[in-house]
């Protein structure tokens, strides 16, 4: 019985390599708002979420939605009715949302407060 009940524990237990490998990966959390900038530095698991590393060595308010976790708010920074927190990955605009960022290789991870709209250039008709 001592047999058979260790198997079942052992083939129910669900393991990932790279996070056992203890090999660590070295994440830079930039937040930008106010004119100020801070730096946070940490390292996490190979192959860890991005939003649960940020979660564990950052206060995060968020909301959830269809599309994942919208950031309101980081170490008390609240976003307003004109701003919001964009993300950067690596220097470029996030293509995707914090949640679906695996921590592969060491990352820069910027948190920039911006106005509603600053991502979209507008032209006026002397430009056309």
């Amino acid at each position: 019985m001592l047999i058979l009940a260790s198997i079942l524990v052992l083939g129910c237990t669900s393991q990932n390599p790279a996070n056992n490998s203890g090999e660590k990966i070295k994440v830079v959390f930039e937040i930008s708002a106010n004119d100020k900038t801070s730096t946070v530095i940490v390292f996490a698991d190979a192959n860890s979420n991005a939003f649960e590393a940020m979660k564990s060595n950052l206060k995060v308010d968020y909301k959830d939605s269809v599309m994942g976790p919208f950031i309101t708010g980081i170490n008390n920074i609240k976003s307003d009715s004109g701003h919001y927190w964009a993300l950067y990955v690596d220097g470029e605009y996030a293509q995707k949302g914090i949640s679906l960022y695996a921590l592969e290789k060491d990352t820069n991870i910027s948190w920039k407060l911006e106005k509603i709209g600053s991502i979209f250039q507008t032209t006026t008709d002397s430009e056309i």
